[in-house]
């Protein structure tokens, strides 16, 4: 792979990647893997920001999800997740 397609890599999911540059997702995957690139998440998913994480329990589930672009259930899980409660304001807004 050249410069121009590394810096393809992590911006959109392996296996589109491979189709686009007519290559096999393993050698697409690999080399991202080989030059420590992240892969792709659409907005919404993957790893939580220590920004994002800082929002739990002082908002409700519902308002965090709609202002990150996250579903419901994954607020709620991540929230469960690190023992955070749902603040005593966010339970009145419910």
């Amino acid at each position: 792979m050249d410069e121009r397609e590394d810096r393809l890599l992590g911006t959109m999911p392996d296996v589109d990647l491979a189709a686009k540059l007519d290559r096999t997702v393993q050698s697409i995957t690999s080399r991202r893997h080989g030059l420590g690139v992240r892969c792709f998440f659409p907005p919404g998913r993957g790893p939580w920001k220590k920004s994002e994480a800082a929002l739990l329990g002082e908002l409700s589930d519902r308002e965090i999800a709609h202002r990150l672009g996250r579903g419901f259930n994954a607020v709620s899980y991540r929230r469960k997740q690190l023992g955070i409660r749902v603040s005593v304001s966010a339970q009145r807004n419910r």
